[in-house]
């Protein structure tokens, strides 16, 4: 299963309460037989699992604040202490607690000693509850290892904790003629769904009820996620409605492509009493669904999604294509050039208007001012990034559809391949290379790259006959709002392009840092 990127995206830490016996009274005498305990969040894809929507209001919203600290409960040998909170920190392998003595522990014989990890929460520095670990009940079958967990501690041993944690993403289904919207809470992705009904295929369109199962296959099982889940019906004000039946799916399965049918559904028409009355009851036949056809369905604004329009018995009916003026398959709300073909929606300069209908192809210009690129030099300019290990078209805001990140981490191992030996990094930059396919464009130099401290500084070093048009810099601990060049924090114009730059940072030892440029040759 796919595992979503920290827009992100199913993170959790730990739930539950005690009471009783303080901290204090089971205070150690002697360091020598002590053990501090440190805990590691691990984060859940959620395949697999099966769940009713009620429950998700016990779950925090997922969010995009850091995790500052956790409050944990736990039991010694049957004795509950009180609620420790301990600060979070996070390395290359992930989230883990600080070391406190409020989580050392007195082992006194060869034997050991019971631990019982009972609720795990974390909170953002703001006190926002964000993550929280499931213990017991329906939730549990969200992850491995539910809480209470216990373990023996043993004297003389540095043990590292993994808690499994979840948090929820809650969307907004978009409804078309009814007074009101329905809040759907969501695991990973809302899937939604409203019917029509014809008692003949060319007759009258009434509001459908139904029940629907929904099947999830992981490329092994295939598993029935929802069974018989029906709409709300009702009358209101002389008006028969159904709201729509909104259900809770994962991303697709690791192997599956994006056309790949990894969600499957079968509607059976139902009987409505007083509105169309008595129907046939066989069931429809199955409809698999892929990422795109999900996916799809999700609005930009992150908040909202549409449901999925079905027509029972109303053969001939389909619901309309959206308009495509330019029929290259793209509809022209989602179209970078509506009126050009542009299949691919290529758009090397990231201002959201794809090449083929772009004035300055290689040149961020979203007004498409004809001044824009007048004066670029050379008969060869494209744009470029420099290489990284996070493909920018993953992330999950607007933006160009090409180009690298690069996630730097001390520990890490990726940038160790482009470590020189006075300790600064050299990232090849790669230009033209669309679908962040290095062979289908050309190596117009790299980036040098020091970190000092709380100190980067990069510096563009061009390959022999290239020169650069400009170029854009982000160096921070997240990743931008926007991925448009000339929104990423610092523009420089050819010259300066050419200059090192000084950057500072958190000095964790981890930042984000994007390089763009419009190189010629």
């Amino acid at each position: 299963m796919k595992n979503f990127k920290l827009s992100l995206a199913y993170l959790a830490v730990f739930a539950m309460i005690f009471t009783s016996c303080s901290k204090e009274e089971n205070a150690i005498d002697t360091d020598e037989n002590s053990v501090v305990l440190t805990f590691g969040a691990v984060l859940n894809d959620l395949a697999n699992r099966a769940s009713k929507q009620a429950q998700f209001d016990q779950i925090p919203n997922c969010s995009d604040a850091a995790p500052d600290r956790a409050v944990i409960g736990l039991t010694v040998d049957g004795d509950e202490w009180d609620d420790v909170e301990v600060d979070i920190l996070q390395d290359s392998n992930g989230y883990f607690t600080a070391y406190t003595e409020d989580l050392k522990i007195h082992v006194p014989g060869a034997a050991g000693v019971n631990v019982q990890v009972t609720s795990f929460m974390v909170y953002d520095a703001a006190d926002n509850l964000i993550w929280v670990a499931p213990t017991g009940g329906s939730f549990a079958g969200y992850v491995d290892n539910p809480l209470p967990q216990s373990f023996t501690l043993q004297r003389g041993t540095k043990p590292y904790i993994d808690i499994d944690v979840l948090c929820f993403d809650r969307r907004t289904v978009n409804e078309y003629g009814y007074p009101f919207f329905d809040l759907v809470p969501t695991v990973v992705y809302p899937l939604c769904f409203f019917a029509n009904y014809c008692p003949s295929p060319d007759g009258r369109h009434y509001v459908g009820n139904y029940s629907i199962d929904v099947w999830y296959n992981d490329g092994e099982n295939e598993i029935l996620i929802y069974n018989d889940s029906t709409p709300t019906t009702g009358l209101e004000d002389g008006e028969y409605y159904a709201r729509p039946v909104c259900v809770v799916v994962p991303g697709r399965p690791d192997g599956f492509g994006a056309d790949d049918d990894y969600i499957f559904y079968q509607i059976t028409p139902l009987d409505w009493a007083g509105y169309y009355g008595d129907v046939n009851n066989t069931p429809e036949a199955r409809v698999g669904l892929s990422w795109n056809d999900i996916n799809g369905l999700l609005n930009a604004d992150g908040e909202t999604n549409e449901y999925l329009h079905l027509f029972i018995g109303c053969e001939g009916t389909t619901t309309p294509p959206p308009t495509d003026d330019d029929n290259d398959g793209v509809p022209n709300d989602d179209d970078n050039c509506p009126n050009v073909p542009n299949p691919g929606q290529e758009d090397a300069d990231g201002d959201g208007v794809g090449d083929a209908c772009d004035n300055c192809p290689n040149v961020s210009n979203p007004n498409q001012d004809p001044a824009a690129c007048a004066d670029l030099p050379g008969d060869d300019c494209e744009t470029a990034y420099m290489f990284g290990d996070v493909e920018l078209n993953d992330l999950t805001y607007p933006g160009n559809n090409w180009g690298w990140g690069l996630t730097f981490n001390a520990e890490g191992s990726f940038e160790d391949a482009y470590q020189q030996e006075d300790g600064s990094y050299h990232f090849p930059v790669y230009a033209a290379a669309g679908q962040n396919d290095p062979s289908r464009g050309w190596e117009a130099g790299y980036v040098r790259v020091t970190v000092d401290g709380t100190n980067v500084t990069t510096e563009l070093v061009l390959d022999s006959g290239v020169t650069v048009y400009e170029s854009h810099i982000f160096v921070g601990d997240d990743w931008p709002s926007s991925r448009a060049p000339g929104q990423l924090g610092r523009n420089l114009d050819g010259s300066e392009s050419l200059e090192v730059q000084n950057f500072t940072y958190s000095g964790d030892g981890s930042f984000n840092l994007i390089f763009h440029a419009v190189t010629c040759r």
